[in-house]
């Protein structure tokens, strides 16, 4: 038996390969957790640079970790290959001659729905279309105060774009 379904078994407090596993009661299982999770140490507190070392991206402001990728036209994402991005967009006329190297694509994550104040981006997705590749930047905020420094450089992404594609 593997040790990923072994440990699927614990957790489900079902016996694994012929032992017993007794159920843990809800307050030695509360204990543990406030201990340190499923056995193992706390994890260690990452800052910044850490936290961006671990995403393979960089800090690129206080409070702001660029992940970006590029990848070439060529490549298949699910079963799409990216190439359809990169010619012209055919089917509807009113988007016919519409050059793709305009687009900049937008998606975000917020701390909520409601609006007003508390309410902000905290991962901000940018993808723009350059030559043979697709650019991507995932940028993430790490502290509330980096807000505007996160905008500011998501800006420079957009400056010579003109047609934003957004999903929400």
């Amino acid at each position: 038996m593997t040790l990923l379904r072994e440990r699927l078994l614990k957790l489900k407090g079902q016996p694994g390969e012929g032992q017993p596993v007794p159920p843990e009661s809800l307050s030695s299982r509360l204990n543990r957790l406030r201990a340190g999770g499923r056995g193992g140490a706390k994890p260690e507190a990452l800052d910044d640079a850490g936290l961006a070392e671990r995403l393979d991206g960089r800090l690129v402001e206080k409070g702001v970790i660029l992940v970006e990728r590029q990848l070439p036209l060529d490549s298949v994402h699910g079963n799409v290959p990216l190439r359809l991005l990169g010619g012209r967009l055919k089917g509807l006329p009113e988007i016919e001659d519409l050059e793709p190297e305009r687009l900049l694509f937008l998606d975000t994550e917020t701390t909520g729905l409601a609006g007003g104040s508390g309410t902000l981006v905290f991962l901000l997705g940018l993808a723009r279309l350059e030559g043979g590749t697709i650019r991507t930047g995932q940028f993430l905020l790490s502290r509330f105060d980096g807000e505007r420094a996160m905008l500011a450089v998501a800006a420079t992404w957009a400056e010579d774009r003109d047609i934003l594609v957004s999903y929400n």
